[in-house]
């Protein structure tokens, strides 16, 4: 989805309905709002090409939450097209290489249908309901009707990390600063919530896939939470030589072996591989932190095969020659273009800025 929240600040605490600014006479009426089973959608929040993001109130507990409510029919035909270009040749070369060496060559082998339209929100709502960190939005309940699959999840108070957004609620790709940069100190609290939660990630074997400041809620007390794990996918769930099909990705944040997949990948090499695409949106999320804008530009939205060449063909990240050398090392480290010689998490860890930064 696009993005769950946007530039303007929904305040109200605690998060309970009677403290709510909602809670007016204009808006108390229980018709005006539409209900499914115990919780009555107040407001939309945002909406993607196969979801809409709640604000909700849950009649049993009289406490907001978000619910995202995913059309059905939408899913259904997204699952399909992923899985027909799952089947496509060059997506499983090393795997067929790998059945051609264990199988007689003149037997046929047997392709599974995809999974039914509710597998994929189910897939995402388990991933959630398993995943318990401080930083991790709470999963509180799934359930689904006839059109559509509901995923409820805790309200947050807060507010995206960095709104790089225009004036027409589309990503900015040109060299403007959309946003106040956050100062060094935020900036640097924030990475460190970031890296602890992507740590916690992938030692479950987890890949978030879709890191970026508008899946990242920054609260009143600067304690983030990552949301919206549409993207997101269990190590365990691939084969042990193919690599993950992600289809919710955004393409200002894409990484680049994502886009040009012609790395071979080895059972040995594999989870580095997957865990080094987090890193990347890591490092263009903390871009975006200190410089309050994408670290290229373009005169229109690009395509995938745009970015990659642009990233490719760039010498160098631009930076502002007064932020802090080790910060700018940090950045470039994240965003090397070859994913095997990206910065790990525990090289990041031992980084002189993330141990104590400098001003910037």
């Amino acid at each position: 989805m696009t993005r769950w929240f946007g530039p303007t600040v929904l305040q109200f605490t605690p998060p309970s309905w009677h403290h709510s600014r909602f809670r007016t006479k204009k808006t108390s009426s229980v018709d005006k709002h539409r209900k499914v089973r115990q919780y009555r959608l107040l407001y939309e929040l945002a909406h993607g090409s196969t979801c809409t993001v709640h604000l909700a109130l849950d009649t049993k507990t009289k406490k907001l939450c978000a619910i995202k409510e995913m059309d059905g029919t939408k899913l259904q035909r997204q699952l399909c097209m992923d899985w027909l270009q799952s089947r496509h040749p060059k997506n499983q070369q090393q795997q067929q290489q790998q059945q051609q060496q264990q199988s007689d060559n003149h037997k046929r082998r047997r392709i599974e249908s995809p999974s039914t339209p509710s597998s994929l929100p189910c897939a995402e709502s388990d991933l959630l309901q398993c995943l318990h960190h401080d930083n991790i939005i709470e999963w509180l309940d799934c359930f689904e009707d006839n059109k559509n699959v509901y995923l409820v999840t805790e309200w947050i108070d807060g507010s995206v990390l960095v709104d790089l957004h225009d004036g027409n609620d589309t990503l900015a790709y040109d060299d403007k600063q959309h946003a106040s940069p956050l100062d060094a100190s935020t900036c640097h609290s924030v990475f460190l919530q970031l890296v602890a939660t992507l740590d916690y990630l992938h030692q479950e074997n987890v890949i978030h896939g879709d890191v970026k400041p508008d899946n990242i809620l920054l609260t009143l007390d600067n304690q983030i939470k990552l949301i919206d794990f549409g993207s997101a996918f269990h190590l365990d769930s691939l084969d042990k030589t193919s690599t993950a099909f992600q289809r919710q990705r955004t393409p200002a944040f894409t990484p680049p072996e994502c886009i040009n997949k012609e790395i071979d990948i080895t059972p040995a090499t594999r989870k580095s591989y997957e865990t080094a695409g987090d890193i990347w949106c890591l490092g263009m999320t903390l871009y975006c932190m200190v410089y309050g804008k994408l670290p290229y530009h373009l005169d229109q939205a690009p395509s995938h095969m745009d970015l990659y060449h642009l990233l490719s063909t760039c010498p160098s990240i631009p930076h502002v020659e007064s932020t802090d050398p080790q910060l700018r090392h940090l950045i470039d480290q994240m965003l090397t273009v070859a994913p095997m010689d990206r910065i790990t998490l525990d090289r990041i860890k031992c980084h002189p800025w993330y141990l104590g930064p400098t001003v910037t």
